[in-house]
């Protein structure tokens, strides 16, 4: 085990807020004065930056310069890709960033299996595409498509709970070249093939999801994935590892660490730059409003980094919308609220966790609490700063799905969804009682005050309600400084393998600090500091 992974496991057993009084005292006793230097701290050096123990080589290099680990040595480690490796899993713990956890990362999209004739197709259509659900396309060649591009059924045999008046229709396959492997042919109903672009009605097939029978997977079946399968895998790990990715990126150039959470730069490979533009959940809400829920992916729509399995990762800009990691797939899904998104950034990056009472949350004393969890007792503490910070999400779908609302507005509210769930007016859509004020998502006196507004900015001020166009990014803004003394607090206990102790809190931390801070908040310049301090290089 590295020593990374001993001190993730160190710090597990401790508690969550950096710096508790409980374990200080006896740390601060049982800190030891003697100096590593040497074999020792080349050792120790290589295990924290590089995740593995020096080379012979390189102890034999120590041994050339006099023993001493001078600059030249540490210049070395902090550009060695191992070093990077190390920032980008340092990180992902940080942010959470695995979504291995989500039960399906193509939110709507077509899902495709191979039936026991070897073909493939999309179970659950079934019943769209052929007027039953227990009904696949013949083990026959499909050649035939009309001049739309659609299939023409082979037969279409009255059976037993046929959708089509009475008789249910069935098509063969066609070979196809998929995006996964364009090297190979696989078989493939003809209905989920379809490659058109649009429907009868001319809605896009392609470029959103589709549940018409007149759509299919798109060109090379891009628009559907294959459940529990390496192509899965493959959009679950590139796109897991994309946070990391965008600190490495930003901390290798020694820009400043805030643009982690502020740029539009990312950083994909060829699984998760075919997810952005295929299956990032691109659905259009039709109840009126023809809302959109996706998130401009930039040159996403033009970057393909040489195929599905490339490992070549590239920096592209996304739209303007994108606020660094804050905005990736991973951190979206991974914290699936508005809340939990701002919970984790401030505990995380300003050591600021949002922890109850020790006494606990008194009972309620109301048969009917008040909604607004500002003003309940046991909740105001936590909630009046969380609310605020939670509604620069706004914009962003919630509950594991990903996408920019554009229809989001600080104040403003939306017609279909203030004018919905009452006598004599149409029932609210999902989408309105999942992100807007309804009569069945509120109580009444907040329907009545705010309906069609959007569910975060209710309990706002007009003035708090702003950041829902500030946008994630926001919440740099004022938090500089915090960010940067948090940053070095995480790091340095990361190092050090335990919790700072009152002294280090009081006269070490601020100096790391502001050293941060004036470099232009460079990172490696931080950890350059830190491992050459005396309190890194006593013995561990």
């Amino acid at each position: 085990m590295n020593r990374f992974a001993a001190l993730v496991a160190a710090l597990a057993l401790t508690s969550t807020v950096p710096g508790s009084v409980s374990t200080v005292s006896a740390q601060a006793s049982c800190a030891p004065e003697e100096r590593v230097e040497g074999h020792r701290l080349l050792r120790q050096l290589s295990l924290d930056l590089l995740g593995r123990i020096p080379t012979v080589e390189e102890y034999a290099e120590l041994d050339a310069s006099g023993g001493v680990v001078d600059d030249a040595i540490l210049a070395t480690m902090l550009g060695d890709d191992d070093f990077y490796s190390q920032v980008r899993r340092y990180h992902q713990r940080l942010v959470w960033g695995s979504v291995t956890g989500l039960s399906s990362i193509a939110g709507a999209q077509r899902r495709i299996s191979r039936n026991g004739d070897g073909i493939w197709r999309n179970g659950n259509a079934r019943n769209t595409y052929r007027g039953r659900n227990d009904i696949d396309c013949d083990d026959v060649e499909q050649t035939e498509f009309d001049a739309n591009g659609r299939p023409v059924p082979l037969r279409t045999p009255a059976m037993a709970n046929c959708r089509f008046d009475g008789s249910c229709r069935i098509e063969g396959y066609v070979w196809v070249n998929p995006y996964w492997d364009p090297s190979t042919r696989i078989k493939v109903c003809a209905y989920d093939a379809q490659a058109v672009a649009e429907d009868t009605a001319g809605n896009s097939c392609t470029e959103t999801y589709n549940p018409s029978a007149q759509c299919g997977c798109g060109p090379n079946l891009r628009q559907c994935v294959q459940g529990n399968s390496a192509t899965d895998r493959a959009m679950r790990a590139a796109l897991g590892d994309e946070p990391g990715r965008i600190f490495e990126h930003i901390i290798r150039a020694d820009r400043s660490y805030l643009e982690a959470f502020t740029t539009r730069e990312t950083v994909v490979n060829g699984a998760s730059a075919h997810f952005y533009r295929h299956m990032s959940g691109v659905i259009r809400h039709n109840t009126g409003g023809g809302v959109s829920y996706e998130a401009e992916m930039g040159n996403l729509r033009t970057v393909y980094p040489n195929g599905f399995s490339s490992a070549d990762w590239r920096v592209v800009e996304r739209g303007p919308e994108h606020s660094g990691i804050l905005t990736t797939f991973a951190y979206m899904t991974r914290l699936g609220s508005n809340r939990a998104r701002a919970n984790r950034f401030y505990t995380a990056f300003l050591c600021n966790p949002f922890v109850p009472s020790s006494e606990g949350i008194p009972a309620e004393s109301d048969d009917t609490p008040d909604p607004n969890l500002r003003t309940r007792a046991g909740c105001a503490d936590c909630h009046n700063v969380l609310e605020p910070a939670a509604a620069h999400f706004a914009h962003w779908r919630d509950n594991q799905t990903f996408g920019f609302m554009d229809q989001v507005t600080p104040l403003t509210p939306l017609a279909e969804c203030s004018n919905c769930g009452v006598p004599g007016s149409p029932n609210c859509s999902a989408f309105c009682n999942a992100y807007f004020v309804t009569p069945n998502n509120s109580e009444d006196a907040t329907v009545e005050a705010a309906a069609g507004r959007s569910l975060a900015t209710v309990f706002l001020s007009d003035e708090e309600a702003e950041a829902v166009d500030t946008g994630p990014s926001g919440l740099i803004q004022g938090n500089e400084t915090r960010i940067a003394e948090c940053t070095a607090r995480t790091l340095s206990e990361e190092f050090l393998g335990r919790e700072l102790n009152e002294d280090e809190l009081l006269e070490w931390l601020p100096e790391l600090r502001d050293e941060f801070v004036a470099s232009g908040y460079n990172f490696r310049d931080l950890v350059r500091r830190l491992v050459r301090s005396d309190i890194y290089r006593r013995t561990q």
